[in-house]
């Protein structure tokens, strides 16, 4: 036997919808499920995003992302703290059925904006923190991620 053969996805199995320029930033329009075995998918997608320095806000659209896992949330949190100290704004917008009770339980949504707006305007970073959360004060923007103290 002379190997394993490696099977690549189709196009349609890739978890990017699409990718826009809006406004000075980018939206890219997720679906499926962010697990392991799209791991390197979507650290090549970020790093992609974190490399694009003429896209001051990238808005990560999960209106078609059924689930969610800690490596890939693992994942964004690099991006969004790059981005971050960059100067540069990383958000999650669309979060809706697990992936959103997972970021409301790890107090990310207020660090990574408004989870129900679905584009880049009418969301400065004055938005971060505000419609997010749950009311209980979980997470703030100018916290850092929850556990760093």
């Amino acid at each position: 036997m002379t190997g394993i053969p490696t099977i690549e996805p189709a196009p349609s199995d890739s978890i990017v919808l699409s990718q826009s320029r809006e406004a000075g930033g980018v939206v890219v329009r997720l679906a499926g499920d962010l697990d392991l075995s799209v791991a390197a998918e979507l650290r090549e997608l970020l790093q992609r995003v974190v490399r694009d320095e003429h896209a001051d806000q990238v808005v990560l659209d999960f209106a078609g992302v059924r689930l969610i896992d800690a490596h890939s949330i693992g994942l964004i949190m690099t991006a969004w703290r790059t981005m971050t100290a960059q100067g540069r704004q990383l958000r999650v917008a669309g979060l809706r059925d697990m992936p959103a009770r997972l970021f409301d339980i790890l107090g990310l949504a207020p660090l990574l904006g408004d989870p129900t707006a679905h584009d880049i305007r009418g969301g400065g970073g004055d938005d971060v923190g505000r419609g997010a959360g749950d009311g209980r004060g979980r997470g703030h923007a100018a916290d850092g991620p929850p556990g760093r103290g």
